[in-house]
């Protein structure tokens, strides 16, 4: 558990990198020009998602073991990051499945 505390601000932080850049390729992705195919976007998207929802669950507990009082702020906002996103993907893959047979 000690290591844990140790590097959690280490793994927190890289985290947050890793899902902007996830959530940027989700976007990006959109683009009708870089999507050859419908296939390969649902591909693409589908293992974007399940590494955001990983990475973001890991970010979100490494940053509740973050034990240095001069970094109380800052982890009050690696929280709040960490869950916002957890939560759009959530929300997202839940609008998702809802309009997947409504529209075709």
């Amino acid at each position: 558990m000690d290591k844990l505390s140790k590097n959690s601000l280490k793994v927190s932080e890289p985290s947050l990198v890793v899902v902007l850049i996830m959530y940027t390729i989700i976007v990006a992705s959109f683009i009708p020009s870089i999507v050859v195919t419908g296939s390969t976007f649902i591909i693409l998207i589908k293992i974007s998602l399940t590494i955001l929802i990983l990475v973001g669950i890991f970010g979100f507990i490494y940053t509740l073991f973050i034990k240095d009082k001069r970094m109380s702020k800052q982890k009050l906002l690696f929280l709040l990051l960490h869950f916002v996103s957890l939560c759009v993907a959530s929300f997202g893959i839940y609008v998702y499945v809802l309009f997947k047979s409504f529209a075709p």
